[in-house]
């Protein structure tokens, strides 16, 4: 009779053991969304470091749609292109009379640079009101994709973002000085980068 018992136990136990070998395990699941950790600041000529206080912060998909293509990004590389072009034209302009009038009053020199930046500061503040309404434009047919604020130390998190890359832009201010900030990023799961590439900044 325990003969009979040790035996059926045996079976059991390699019946249990065989079932469980055949159980098919399936892995997980790679994460479809991620999140961004971020700071935000400039450095002055001086080696200051200046955190974007309270600044917004967008992130532009680089194709947030099968056949579309997220706006923004190439936009404000074209914005950028062409305002880089117009300020060499205007400081051409002026090294080229500097040149030509050599020996001239010291005074005619010192009233065309002032008149120099007087326009170059008037370009940089409409530039960034171009960049401004763009966005807003933008913001009415379904962009950015997502959306936050610096706080007072230039520090932001978005969760739940799909992965892929983005364009991100980000404006405020930094210390006294208006500014943009534009990068590529990738987001991976849980990415945290520093974000210091001034596009521009007007004081």
């Amino acid at each position: 009779m325990w003969i009979f018992r040790f035996v059926s136990i045996i079976f059991v136990l390699c019946f249990a053991l065989l079932a469980q070998g055949q159980v098919k395990t399936t892995p997980p699941r790679p994460p479809i969304t991620g999140a961004l950790t971020g700071k935000v600041f400039a450095i002055t000529k001086g080696g200051d470091v200046k955190p974007a206080l309270m600044a917004h912060v967008y992130l532009y998909s680089e194709s947030p749609y099968k056949g579309t293509v997220d706006p923004m990004g190439e936009l404000i590389q074209s914005l950028l292109k062409n305002d880089r072009t117009y300020e060499e034209s205007l400081t051409s302009i002026v090294e080229k009379a500097d040149k030509k009038e050599e020996g001239n009053p010291y005074d005619d020199k010192l009233r065309r640079h002032h008149e120099l930046d007087i326009k170059l500061s008037e370009s940089c503040h409409n530039f960034l009101r171009d960049i401004d309404d763009s966005i807003s434009s933008n913001s009415r047919i379904g962009f950015p994709f997502y959306s936050t604020d610096t706080d007072e130390t230039g520090v932001f998190n978005l969760s739940r973002i799909k992965l892929g890359k983005y364009w991100i832009v980000v404006r405020g201010q930094a210390g006294s000085s208006d500014v943009l900030w534009v990068d590529e990023i990738v987001v991976k799961g849980a990415t945290t980068i520093k974000l210091s590439s001034v596009a521009k900044a007007c004081q």
